[in-house]
């Protein structure tokens, strides 16, 4: 009895895939296949989400395939409820990484329908994370919040509370329901960098470079974009 029950713990807990490192490009030329209801979350920087969650997940989308193309949602932190072509959804991510799970089951067409239509019917919303604490609907919505109601519309998940939903707790709970098994996991690098053609310009474009990293690096810490 023992070993059935170990066996079922370790088939309930999350398997990490190994990264690997490609730009923004190259990682939607190798994701070319993404069914419906794949989720993509973020290890990203926002300090906040990160200690109050003490997960390294602090954002997640959701993909809508539709005869080949795939459309990221999700909703951002001076964005809103969005929808992008995966390229562009990628490309916001880097540098950074990003874990790939997909249904252990394809979605129904029925369940298809459901999940796109709960997405599309938000979007324009404005982005709003303070009731998360509350657990009470607001204008706006969160991410994990936004993926959340979709997957209920399509009855693949259940929660008592969306509002609060973390990533973090939605990609436990994907697992733990074994719904969701991993795709990949990517690291999100930038693109080679340009080359100056004498030390000065090299010196000032690498500065640039440094510059414009501790910008992002500062928001992603503080402002969670």
């Amino acid at each position: 009895m023992s070993w059935i029950l170990a066996a079922a713990l370790l088939t309930a807990q999350p398997t990490e895939m190994p990264a690997i490192e490609l730009t923004a490009t190259q990682a939607a030329e190798r994701i070319d296949a993404l069914p419906t209801g794949t989720l993509i979350f973020s290890a990203g920087d926002c300090l906040a989400v990160r200690v109050y969650t003490q997960s390294r997940f602090t954002h997640v989308a959701a993909v809508v395939s539709d005869q080949g193309k795939m459309t990221v949602y999700d909703s951002d932190n001076g964005a809103g409820v969005r929808r992008q072509d995966l390229a562009t959804y990628l490309k916001s991510q880097s540098p950074g990484e990003i874990h790939i799970v997909r249904p252990r089951c394809q979605f129904t067409k029925l369940q298809c329908r459901r999940f796109r239509a709960e997405l599309e019917e938000q979007l324009g919303r404005p982005y709003s994370v303070k009731h998360h604490l509350t657990g009470n609907r607001a204008e706006g919505l969160h991410c994990a919040e936004y993926v959340m109601d979709a997957l209920m519309a399509a009855n693949v998940m259940t929660a008592k509370n969306p509002p609060r939903v973390s990533p973090a707790s939605l990609h436990t709970g994907a697992h733990k329901k074994q719904t969701y098994v991993p795709e990949l996991t990517v690291t999100v690098c930038e693109v080679t960098p340009e080359k100056g053609d004498s030390w000065c310009s090299q010196t000032w474009l690498d500065t640039k470079r440094c510059t414009k990293r501790c910008y992002l690096k500062m928001r992603g810490w503080f402002c969670c974009y």
